[in-house]
């Protein structure tokens, strides 16, 4: 009985997602510019070869990785825009860049980064990114009921055991997987119950790293880090 209710329950779930509006992604892709980026792309073990370490170049058509030109974005049922009048440019390099959107609380800095991400409902403008494929860590992680490892490998291609290695470090991960039993191989629950709040934000973070994106945008990664860990996160992932 219990497995009956239980599949009810997810095939409601299914029958509620396939009842949604289909949404209609209007981000364009850029067209190109002129600017060099790393041609070679091998990693060590230690944290620093997050970045890549090759000194080579080749010479590759890259506009800005995201532009947006009088961009309003707000949510469906919303009378008025969360954001107006945004116009953008993130710089390009090809060792990588890092933009910041700060603001207070309910300013609409997730409405913004989700508008990067094609996923705001009312959206006027324009949105210009220079790859389909983005990685996103949104401020609630999204942990499924599976291993650690694969929680943070997901749908990237392949399992690199050097890389893995480099991006747990650089988050911060190995001292809480030396406290597990099974390492990275534990099972951590629905939505990651099994997990402090530190370490879903952290695999999360995690995820979004391994999986070497040309762009990865990041909503309030430290919410639920402390000090310390937050500066050894930031240090190793997002500073120059």
């Amino acid at each position: 009985i219990k497995s009956a209710y239980e599949a009810v329950a997810c095939f409601r779930r299914i029958q509620a997602f396939l009842q949604l509006s289909e949404r209609v992604d209007k981000r364009k892709l850029q067209s190109p510019g002129d600017s060099y980026y790393p041609i070679d792309e091998y990693y060590g073990a230690d944290y620093a070869s997050i970045r890549p370490q090759s000194t080579t170049y080749f010479h590759a058509p890259a506009p800005a990785d995201v532009s947006i030109s009088d961009g309003s974005f707000g949510w469906k049922g919303s009378e008025y825009p969360i954001v107006r009048d945004i116009d953008l440019s993130t710089p390009t390099h090809g060792l990588g860049s890092l933009t910041m959107v700060i603001g207070p609380v309910s300013s609409g800095k997730s409405a913004l980064l989700r508008a990067i991400m094609g996923e705001t409902d009312n959206a006027n403008g324009h949105v210009k990114t220079s790859t389909t494929e983005i990685a996103f860590c949104e401020q609630v992680p999204w942990i499924t009921n599976t291993t650690i490892r694969d929680n943070i490998v997901a749908e990237s291609y392949g399992y690199d055991e050097n890389w893995y290695q480099s991006v747990l470090t650089a988050c911060d991960l190995l001292a809480d997987l030396a406290q597990m039993e099974q390492g990275d191989l534990t099972v951590v629950g629905d939505q990651g119950f099994k997990l402090s709040s530190g370490q879903r934000a952290r695999i999360a973070l995690a995820r979004a790293v391994y999986s070497r994106k040309r762009i990865a945008v990041v909503d309030e990664p430290f919410s639920s880090l402390d000090r310390a860990t937050e500066k050894v996160v930031f240090d190793r992932v997002f500073s120059s």
